[in-house]
């Protein structure tokens, strides 16, 4: 029996398999961003649910019309965390802050300001099909939990404070990033971060 060639062939298996090991883990795997997000889930529903609040409940039961309703969002501010488990998947998580104003006014000169703010939660998972240098294209989504709070002030009423827990979800239908260690990101999709959703990148 050859023992010196089957240990030689043996050696270079192994080298060959730690090259190609190597080649494989020879990039960043922890990446960590901050971003901003605009027209957000949230946003949208309760801009909806709050005309229609107030146009067919308040006013009627005010004895009362509708002067102006104006709402403003302030979009959703979040810092990820992202593992890059290979080259085309990554796990990670996010936490989200969306705040938003509703104010309606009526003709009595009685007036109604709702603050919302969304808090989320979610684990996170995205699928690279693009690597070229330092130009990545991708899709992923995110689902876990919102905690919603809304204060209701009714001209000088007590406030009244409203909480409670709904789904988190974002789903992003395509995303690119551009940079090396540092970079900027772009993702286009819908849920709890918003339509376009931007912001810094350190792969480290």
């Amino acid at each position: 029996m050859k023992v010196k060639p089957i240990l030689a062939s043996l050696v270079a298996m192994m080298i060959a398999a730690s090259t190609c090991l190597a080649q494989e883990t020879n990039f960043p795997r922890n990446d960590v961003r901050l971003g901003y997000g605009m027209m957000t889930m949230g946003e949208m529903s309760l801009g909806l649910n709050e005309l229609l609040f107030g146009a067919f409940f308040i006013a009627p039961f005010s004895n009362d019309s509708i002067l102006d309703i104006g709402t403003n969002g302030y979009g959703a501010f979040t810092v990820q965390y992202q593992y890059r488990i290979s080259k085309l998947v990554s796990l990670g998580g996010l936490f989200s802050f969306n705040p938003g104003i509703t104010h309606i006014s009526f003709n009595k000169k009685s007036s109604l300001q709702m603050t919302n703010y969304f808090v989320s939660c979610m684990p996170r998972v995205d699928f690279y099909y693009v690597n070229k240098g330092i130009f990545s294209m991708y899709s992923g989504f995110a689902v876990g939990v919102t905690y919603a709070v809304l204060k209701v002030n009714y001209s000088d009423k007590p406030d009244v404070i409203t909480t409670g827990w709904t789904l988190g979800l974002q789903a992003n239908f395509v995303g690119f990033r551009v940079g090396k260690d540092i970079g900027g990101f772009v993702e286009f999709g819908f849920g709890s971060l918003g339509i376009i959703n931007f912001g810094l990148s350190a792969r480290l």
